[in-house]
Protein backbone atom coordinates (compact mmCIF):
# COMPACT_ATOMS: atom_id res chain seq x y z
CA UNK A 1 0.00 0.00 0.00
CA UNK A 2 2.94 2.23 1.02
CA UNK A 3 4.66 2.06 -2.04
CA UNK A 4 2.04 1.89 -4.58
CA UNK A 5 0.95 5.00 -2.78
CA UNK A 6 4.22 6.76 -3.10
CA UNK A 7 5.02 5.08 -6.20
CA UNK A 8 1.98 6.80 -7.86
CA UNK A 9 2.55 10.58 -6.19
CA UNK A 10 5.62 10.40 -6.92
CA UNK A 11 5.66 9.46 -10.65
CA UNK A 12 2.40 11.85 -10.80
CA UNK A 13 4.62 14.54 -9.49
CA UNK A 14 7.39 13.93 -12.10
CA UNK A 15 5.50 13.38 -14.87
CA UNK A 16 2.07 14.36 -14.50
CA UNK A 17 0.74 11.08 -16.43
CA UNK A 18 -0.52 9.02 -14.16
CA UNK A 19 -4.65 9.04 -13.86
CA UNK A 20 -6.78 11.28 -11.39
CA UNK A 21 -8.44 7.52 -10.92
CA UNK A 22 -5.63 5.84 -9.50
CA UNK A 23 -4.20 8.40 -7.11
CA UNK A 24 -7.71 8.51 -5.53
CA UNK A 25 -7.86 4.62 -5.43
CA UNK A 26 -4.60 4.93 -3.23
CA UNK A 27 -5.66 8.30 -1.31
CA UNK A 28 -5.62 5.54 1.94
CA UNK A 29 -2.19 4.27 1.00
CA UNK A 30 -1.24 6.05 4.37
CA UNK A 31 -3.21 3.73 6.81
CA UNK A 32 -0.41 0.09 5.99
CA UNK A 33 1.37 1.71 9.04
CA UNK A 34 -1.64 1.86 11.15
CA UNK A 35 -1.90 -2.11 9.73
CA UNK A 36 1.84 -2.10 10.45
CA UNK A 37 1.18 -0.90 14.20
CA UNK A 38 -1.35 -3.67 14.56
CA UNK A 39 0.59 -6.47 13.46
CA UNK A 40 3.52 -5.29 15.78
CA UNK A 41 1.65 -5.03 18.76
CA UNK A 42 0.56 -8.51 18.48
CA UNK A 43 3.96 -9.97 17.37
CA UNK A 44 6.36 -7.82 20.06
CA UNK A 45 3.87 -9.28 22.75
CA UNK A 46 3.67 -12.89 21.87
CA UNK A 47 7.62 -12.63 21.47
CA UNK A 48 7.72 -11.30 24.99
CA UNK A 49 4.95 -13.81 27.11
CA UNK A 50 6.80 -16.30 25.51
CA UNK A 51 10.53 -14.53 27.16
CA UNK A 52 8.79 -13.95 29.96
CA UNK A 53 7.55 -17.92 30.49
CA UNK A 54 11.29 -19.20 30.83
CA UNK A 55 13.01 -16.08 31.98
CA UNK A 56 13.83 -13.71 35.02
CA UNK A 57 12.58 -9.76 34.13
CA UNK A 58 16.55 -8.89 33.86
CA UNK A 59 16.50 -11.75 31.08
CA UNK A 60 13.21 -11.06 29.49
CA UNK A 61 14.85 -7.29 29.22
CA UNK A 62 18.20 -8.62 28.06
CA UNK A 63 17.09 -10.99 25.25
CA UNK A 64 14.01 -8.15 24.01
CA UNK A 65 16.73 -5.52 23.32
CA UNK A 66 19.24 -8.14 21.66
CA UNK A 67 16.63 -9.47 19.47
CA UNK A 68 15.44 -5.65 18.62
CA UNK A 69 18.70 -4.54 18.10
CA UNK A 70 19.64 -7.06 15.19
CA UNK A 71 16.35 -6.90 13.87
CA UNK A 72 15.91 -2.88 13.86
CA UNK A 73 19.43 -1.48 13.44
CA UNK A 74 21.45 -3.25 11.07
CA UNK A 75 18.86 -1.79 7.69
CA UNK A 76 18.01 1.62 9.49
CA UNK A 77 22.10 2.01 10.01
CA UNK A 78 22.09 1.17 6.24
CA UNK A 79 19.67 4.00 5.30
CA UNK A 80 21.37 6.71 7.60
CA UNK A 81 24.72 5.72 6.32
CA UNK A 82 23.91 5.99 2.60
CA UNK A 83 21.59 9.01 3.48
CA UNK A 84 24.84 10.75 5.23
CA UNK A 85 27.46 9.58 2.67
CA UNK A 86 25.43 10.08 -1.21
CA UNK A 87 25.04 14.19 -0.88
CA UNK A 88 28.56 14.42 0.73
CA UNK A 89 30.56 12.76 -2.22
CA UNK A 90 27.83 12.89 -4.91
CA UNK A 91 26.90 16.60 -5.87
CA UNK A 92 24.43 15.02 -8.40
CA UNK A 93 22.62 13.55 -5.33
CA UNK A 94 22.37 17.07 -3.85
CA UNK A 95 18.42 17.28 -5.21
CA UNK A 96 15.14 17.77 -3.44
CA UNK A 97 15.56 14.26 -1.71
CA UNK A 98 17.85 15.32 0.57
CA UNK A 99 16.47 18.78 1.68
CA UNK A 100 15.83 18.71 5.36
CA UNK A 101 15.54 20.92 8.19
CA UNK A 102 16.06 18.11 10.87
CA UNK A 103 19.70 18.01 12.50
CA UNK A 104 21.44 14.68 11.32
CA UNK A 105 22.42 13.46 14.83
CA UNK A 106 18.85 13.25 15.59
CA UNK A 107 18.37 10.17 13.17
CA UNK A 108 20.81 8.24 15.76
CA UNK A 109 18.54 8.67 18.48
CA UNK A 110 14.73 7.79 16.59
CA UNK A 111 14.39 11.93 17.74
CA UNK A 112 13.32 12.77 14.15
CA UNK A 113 9.28 12.54 14.84
CA UNK A 114 9.73 14.54 18.08
CA UNK A 115 11.77 17.43 16.60
CA UNK A 116 9.64 17.07 13.42
CA UNK A 117 6.27 17.82 15.42
CA UNK A 118 7.97 20.42 17.99
CA UNK A 119 9.94 22.58 15.59
CA UNK A 120 6.61 22.26 13.02
CA UNK A 121 9.97 21.59 10.21
CA UNK A 122 10.03 18.65 7.67
CA UNK A 123 12.44 16.20 7.55
CA UNK A 124 14.20 14.53 4.35
CA UNK A 125 12.25 12.49 1.64
CA UNK A 126 15.13 9.69 1.65
CA UNK A 127 14.73 8.67 4.94
CA UNK A 128 11.10 9.82 5.35
CA UNK A 129 9.54 6.27 6.25
CA UNK A 130 11.53 6.05 9.52
CA UNK A 131 9.02 8.49 11.57
CA UNK A 132 7.37 4.99 12.06
CA UNK A 133 10.15 3.86 14.05
CA UNK A 134 10.05 6.41 16.22
CA UNK A 135 6.46 5.52 17.14
CA UNK A 136 8.13 1.74 17.25
CA UNK A 137 10.95 2.17 19.78
CA UNK A 138 8.80 4.25 21.97
CA UNK A 139 6.16 1.46 21.99
CA UNK A 140 8.36 -1.30 21.74
CA UNK A 141 9.77 0.53 25.65
CA UNK A 142 6.13 0.79 26.85
CA UNK A 143 5.10 -2.59 25.93
CA UNK A 144 7.85 -4.29 27.67
CA UNK A 145 7.20 -2.37 30.80
CA UNK A 146 3.80 -3.29 30.29
CA UNK A 147 4.64 -7.31 30.29
CA UNK A 148 7.70 -7.23 33.21
CA UNK A 149 5.70 -5.21 35.99
CA UNK A 150 2.03 -5.31 35.25
CA UNK A 151 0.20 -8.48 36.81
CA UNK A 152 -1.32 -10.66 34.48
CA UNK A 153 -5.02 -9.72 35.52
CA UNK A 154 -4.29 -6.31 35.22
CA UNK A 155 -2.89 -6.51 31.52
CA UNK A 156 -5.81 -5.60 29.35
CA UNK A 157 -6.91 -2.99 31.21
CA UNK A 158 -3.77 -1.27 30.93
CA UNK A 159 -3.34 -1.78 27.43
CA UNK A 160 -6.81 -0.64 26.82
CA UNK A 161 -6.29 2.42 28.98
CA UNK A 162 -3.50 3.61 26.85
CA UNK A 163 -4.93 2.98 23.62
CA UNK A 164 -7.84 5.29 24.69
CA UNK A 165 -5.48 7.37 26.20
CA UNK A 166 -4.13 8.02 22.44
CA UNK A 167 -7.58 8.59 21.06
CA UNK A 168 -8.43 11.25 24.03
CA UNK A 169 -5.04 13.07 23.09
CA UNK A 170 -5.92 13.31 19.21
CA UNK A 171 -9.31 14.41 20.09
CA UNK A 172 -7.82 16.78 22.51
CA UNK A 173 -5.47 17.99 19.70
CA UNK A 174 -8.46 18.77 17.05
CA UNK A 175 -10.59 20.69 19.72
CA UNK A 176 -7.76 22.65 21.69
CA UNK A 177 -6.35 23.81 17.50
CA UNK A 178 -3.11 21.62 18.18
CA UNK A 179 -0.23 20.40 16.30
CA UNK A 180 -2.09 18.25 13.75
CA UNK A 181 1.26 16.79 12.28
CA UNK A 182 2.02 16.24 15.63
CA UNK A 183 -0.69 14.06 16.47
CA UNK A 184 -0.12 12.09 13.37
CA UNK A 185 3.78 11.60 14.60
CA UNK A 186 4.23 11.26 17.95
CA UNK A 187 4.17 8.03 19.63
CA UNK A 188 1.68 8.99 22.73
CA UNK A 189 -0.67 9.75 20.03
CA UNK A 190 -0.42 6.73 17.72
CA UNK A 191 -0.56 3.91 20.49
CA UNK A 192 -4.07 2.57 19.75
CA UNK A 193 -3.34 0.35 17.08
CA UNK A 194 -0.23 -1.05 18.50
CA UNK A 195 -2.16 -1.73 21.72
CA UNK A 196 -4.93 -3.81 19.93
CA UNK A 197 -2.62 -5.70 18.33
CA UNK A 198 -1.14 -6.41 21.42
CA UNK A 199 -4.99 -7.30 23.13
CA UNK A 200 -5.47 -9.30 20.36
CA UNK A 201 -2.15 -11.15 21.30
CA UNK A 202 -3.13 -11.15 25.21
CA UNK A 203 -6.79 -12.79 23.85
CA UNK A 204 -4.99 -15.53 21.38
CA UNK A 205 -2.52 -16.76 23.93
CA UNK A 206 -5.15 -17.94 26.05
CA UNK A 207 -7.10 -19.62 23.67
CA UNK A 208 -10.16 -17.15 24.02
CA UNK A 209 -10.70 -16.63 20.51
CA UNK A 210 -12.49 -19.25 20.13
CA UNK A 211 -15.59 -16.96 21.34
CA UNK A 212 -15.84 -15.45 18.20
CA UNK A 213 -18.35 -16.07 15.76
CA UNK A 214 -16.47 -16.68 12.41
CA UNK A 215 -19.65 -15.68 10.54
CA UNK A 216 -20.68 -12.62 12.45
CA UNK A 217 -17.00 -11.66 12.02
CA UNK A 218 -17.14 -11.61 8.00
CA UNK A 219 -19.79 -9.11 8.21
CA UNK A 220 -17.95 -7.22 10.93
CA UNK A 221 -14.95 -6.84 8.17
CA UNK A 222 -17.18 -6.76 5.48
CA UNK A 223 -18.96 -3.93 7.08
CA UNK A 224 -15.43 -2.07 7.95
CA UNK A 225 -14.24 -2.73 4.52
CA UNK A 226 -16.94 -0.20 3.03
CA UNK A 227 -16.34 2.03 4.92
CA UNK A 228 -12.62 2.01 3.94
CA UNK A 229 -13.67 2.34 0.22
CA UNK A 230 -15.72 5.38 1.39
CA UNK A 231 -12.49 6.63 3.11
CA UNK A 232 -10.95 6.32 -0.11
CA UNK A 233 -13.68 7.45 -2.30
CA UNK A 234 -13.51 11.03 -0.27
CA UNK A 235 -9.76 10.98 -0.13
CA UNK A 236 -9.22 11.25 3.67
CA UNK A 237 -6.15 13.48 4.74
CA UNK A 238 -3.79 11.82 6.79
CA UNK A 239 -3.36 15.44 8.23
CA UNK A 240 -6.45 16.10 8.26
CA UNK A 241 -9.21 16.26 11.17
CA UNK A 242 -11.29 13.75 10.33
CA UNK A 243 -8.22 11.02 10.20
CA UNK A 244 -6.90 12.40 13.52
CA UNK A 245 -10.19 12.28 15.38
CA UNK A 246 -11.76 9.26 13.78
CA UNK A 247 -9.56 7.69 10.75
CA UNK A 248 -6.46 6.51 12.82
CA UNK A 249 -9.06 5.02 15.28
CA UNK A 250 -11.01 3.36 12.44
CA UNK A 251 -7.72 2.01 10.64
CA UNK A 252 -6.45 0.58 14.42
CA UNK A 253 -9.80 -1.58 14.72
CA UNK A 254 -10.37 -2.36 10.96
CA UNK A 255 -7.06 -3.65 10.40
CA UNK A 256 -7.45 -5.64 14.20
CA UNK A 257 -10.68 -7.47 12.91
CA UNK A 258 -8.69 -8.73 9.84
CA UNK A 259 -5.76 -9.83 12.27
CA UNK A 260 -8.64 -11.88 14.38
CA UNK A 261 -10.06 -13.25 10.94
CA UNK A 262 -6.91 -14.67 9.82
CA UNK A 263 -6.08 -16.03 13.04
CA UNK A 264 -9.28 -17.83 13.01
CA UNK A 265 -8.82 -19.23 9.12
CA UNK A 266 -6.31 -20.71 6.93
CA UNK A 267 -5.21 -18.30 4.70
CA UNK A 268 -2.21 -20.41 2.51
CA UNK A 269 -0.95 -17.52 0.71
CA UNK A 270 -0.12 -15.65 3.35
CA UNK A 271 1.76 -18.67 4.91
CA UNK A 272 3.93 -19.07 1.19
CA UNK A 273 4.14 -17.45 -1.86
CA UNK A 274 5.22 -14.06 -2.86
CA UNK A 275 2.99 -12.22 -0.60
CA UNK A 276 4.26 -14.14 2.22
CA UNK A 277 8.29 -13.33 0.93
CA UNK A 278 7.17 -9.86 0.37
CA UNK A 279 6.38 -10.04 4.17
CA UNK A 280 10.11 -11.38 4.90
CA UNK A 281 11.13 -8.35 2.85
CA UNK A 282 9.61 -6.04 4.03
CA UNK A 283 11.42 -4.09 6.42
CA UNK A 284 14.03 -2.96 3.98
CA UNK A 285 11.12 -2.46 1.42
CA UNK A 286 9.71 -0.04 3.84
CA UNK A 287 12.61 1.93 4.59
CA UNK A 288 14.62 2.12 1.28
CA UNK A 289 11.66 2.35 -1.26
CA UNK A 290 11.17 5.68 -1.26
CA UNK A 291 15.01 6.54 -2.81
CA UNK A 292 14.82 4.24 -5.13
CA UNK A 293 10.74 5.29 -6.73
CA UNK A 294 12.47 8.68 -6.45
CA UNK A 295 15.25 7.51 -9.09
CA UNK A 296 13.48 5.79 -10.97
CA UNK A 297 10.69 8.18 -11.54
CA UNK A 298 13.23 10.49 -13.49
CA UNK A 299 14.27 6.99 -15.98
CA UNK A 300 13.11 8.16 -19.33
CA UNK A 301 10.35 5.57 -19.11
CA UNK A 302 7.06 6.72 -20.83
CA UNK A 303 5.20 4.06 -19.66
CA UNK A 304 3.63 4.00 -15.97
CA UNK A 305 3.15 0.41 -15.65
CA UNK A 306 6.41 -0.22 -16.94
CA UNK A 307 8.00 2.40 -14.80
CA UNK A 308 6.07 0.38 -11.98
CA UNK A 309 7.58 -2.87 -12.81
CA UNK A 310 11.06 -1.95 -13.25
CA UNK A 311 10.90 0.03 -9.79
CA UNK A 312 9.21 -3.06 -8.28
CA UNK A 313 11.63 -5.08 -9.16
CA UNK A 314 15.09 -2.63 -8.55
CA UNK A 315 12.71 -2.47 -4.67
CA UNK A 316 12.53 -6.51 -4.48
CA UNK A 317 15.94 -6.91 -5.26
CA UNK A 318 17.71 -4.89 -3.19
CA UNK A 319 15.29 -6.19 -0.59
CA UNK A 320 16.46 -9.70 -1.40
CA UNK A 321 20.10 -8.98 -1.59
CA UNK A 322 20.02 -7.11 1.87
CA UNK A 323 17.68 -9.95 3.13
CA UNK A 324 20.26 -12.33 2.40
CA UNK A 325 23.79 -10.72 3.08
CA UNK A 326 22.53 -8.44 6.09
CA UNK A 327 19.61 -9.18 7.56
CA UNK A 328 18.86 -12.98 7.92
CA UNK A 329 22.91 -13.54 8.94
CA UNK A 330 22.45 -10.86 11.83
CA UNK A 331 19.09 -12.01 13.26
CA UNK A 332 20.49 -15.13 13.09
CA UNK A 333 23.54 -14.14 15.01
CA UNK A 334 21.24 -12.23 17.30
CA UNK A 335 19.41 -15.41 18.46
CA UNK A 336 22.43 -17.63 18.99
CA UNK A 337 23.75 -14.69 21.20
CA UNK A 338 20.44 -14.86 23.08
CA UNK A 339 20.36 -18.49 23.29
CA UNK A 340 23.78 -18.38 24.74
CA UNK A 341 23.37 -15.47 27.46
CA UNK A 342 19.42 -16.66 28.47
CA UNK A 343 20.95 -20.35 29.03
CA UNK A 344 21.73 -18.81 32.98
CA UNK A 345 18.35 -17.71 33.43
CA UNK A 346 16.43 -20.65 32.20
CA UNK A 347 18.42 -22.89 34.78
CA UNK A 348 16.91 -21.16 37.86
CA UNK A 349 13.79 -20.57 36.71
CA UNK A 350 13.61 -24.09 35.71
CA UNK A 351 14.50 -25.60 39.08
CA UNK A 352 12.28 -23.47 40.68
CA UNK A 353 9.00 -24.94 38.43
CA UNK A 354 10.25 -28.42 39.61
CA UNK A 355 10.66 -27.16 43.29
Amino acid sequence: MIFMGHFLHQHDHVSHSVSPFWIRLSSQYWSGVDLFFVLSGFVIFLSLNRLKARLRPLGVMRSYFISRAFRILPVYSLLLLSYFYIPFNNRLMNSDLFISSVPSQVYLFFGQSWWCAINHRAGAPYVQPTWSLCAEEFLYIVILLMVCFIPQRHLLKAMATAAIISVVLRIYTVISGGNLVGAYLLPPWRMDGFMLGAIIAVVYSKDQLAWVNTRVLNWLVALLAAVFVAMTYSNVNLYGRFAITVGYAFYAVFFSAIVIRVIKGRFRFLEKGPLAYVGTISYFVYLFHFPIVYGMSHLNVHSVVLNLVLTLGAVIGAATVSWYTLEKPLIDRGKALNAASTLSDVLPVAAGVRQ
